[in-house]
């Protein structure tokens, strides 16, 4: 049986284009409108959630949020999220994620903080052979530069910068 797919996991590149944390920075970039949106849920919320093993809320939850991100790749639960409750510090809610684009498939984690959010790539995949860390690198970045926020992008900072001074005379 031919194999169709090729796994992208632990060959990346050492340092610059295409290392891990190129990689990370681009989809972080993409999912911003996303992030976003997932900022406005109630912390206590998604914790509850998680705590409760209440799949089908994150997956309603992921969906909602993922409307956001006006791009033909479709954003998933990933089925798993793990919450971090230490004493004397704020909780962390990590929530794994796949990003499915006819390119490529990416696996990753969103890492709520108090004071971040991270992007943590697991994985990619592409379909045919594995590609080299350069051509994985310009497939990965032809998929994820297709997506209209990435050409939105500018628009949407203009539009904060005058949407804030205006939400500020209103106060």
């Amino acid at each position: 049986m031919e194999n169709k797919s090729s796994r992208y996991l632990s060959n990346f590149a050492e340092s610059g284009d295409g290392d891990r944390r190129s990689f990370e920075r681009l989809l972080a970039d993409v999912l911003k409108p996303f992030i976003r949106e997932l900022l406005l849920v109630d912390a206590a919320t998604l914790i509850g959630y998680a705590l409760s093993e209440d799949c089908s809320n994150f997956e309603d939850i992921i969906a909602s949020c993922g409307e956001s991100i006006a791009t033909p790749a479709l954003l998933r639960y990933g089925g798993c999220v793990a919450v971090t409750c230490e004493w004397g510090s704020a909780p962390a809610v990590a929530i794994e994620l796949e990003l499915h684009h006819t390119a490529l498939t990416t696996f990753f984690q969103v890492v709520l903080a108090s004071d971040s959010v991270e992007i943590q790539l697991h994985g990619l995949i592409f379909p045919g052979p594995a590609p080299t860390p350069a051509e994985a690198w310009r497939q990965y970045r032809a998929a994820l530069s297709k997506t209209p926020q990435a050409t939105s992008e500018t628009a949407a900072q203009v539009l904060s910068a005058i949407a804030i001074p205006a939400i500020r005379q209103i106060m």
